[in-house]
């Protein structure tokens, strides 16, 4: 299972979304960001623009045992 770790922890679900990044060679780190970032925006937090203190970092990106 890939684990991300924000300011949050995501795991990865068992829906056409993860299983679209299991399938690719990459680590999906930036679809998941983005996701992240889409979400929060539609809530009022606006990441990584120039009129925004907010901002999302990926920490740490890991494979793990189930």
């Amino acid at each position: 299972m890939k684990k991300y770790t924000f300011k949050l922890i995501v795991c990865e679900g068992d829906d056409e979304f993860w299983e679209d990044i299991n399938n690719r060679k990459v680590t999906g780190c930036e679809d998941v960001t983005e996701v992240l970032k889409e979400v929060l925006a539609s809530h009022g937090f606006y990441m990584n623009y120039e009129f925004s203190n907010d901002e999302l970092i990926l920490e740490k990106y890991e494979e793990v045992e189930e």
